[in-house]
């Protein structure tokens, strides 16, 4: 999948929740195995009625090449020392990319 078209700058995701404890996060793998990875700044603020964007610069995104992103992956805690329990819950939805809306 080409995240990189027409001059892209940025992944949208929705996300909704309430009460999570741990960070949510997006990890984008390359078709050559690179991984970057994204987390939210404060899931603690996610509102269980209203989704909320989230906008993920692609300079948050280094190491992997966007044009040949092979697979995305969505979580919550550490991806890196993944464990169980936690409390929460949190909905990520309506992925997207391309630029910010500038309004005048």
């Amino acid at each position: 999948m080409d995240l990189d078209t027409n001059g892209a700058e940025i992944l949208r995701l929705f996300v909704a929740g309430e009460g999570p404890t741990e960070l949510l996060y997006v990890a984008l793998e390359d078709t050559a195995g690179n991984v970057a990875i994204a987390t939210h700044a404060a899931p603690e603020t996610l509102d269980p009625s209203a989704w909320q964007p989230w906008l993920i610069p692609y300079s948050d995104l280094s190491g992997i090449n966007l044009d040949s992103v092979r697979t995305v992956y969505m979580g919550v805690g550490d991806r890196g020392s993944p464990s169980a329990g936690g409390t929460g819950i949190g909905f990520i939805d309506d992925i997207g990319f391309g630029k910010p809306v500038v309004v005048e």
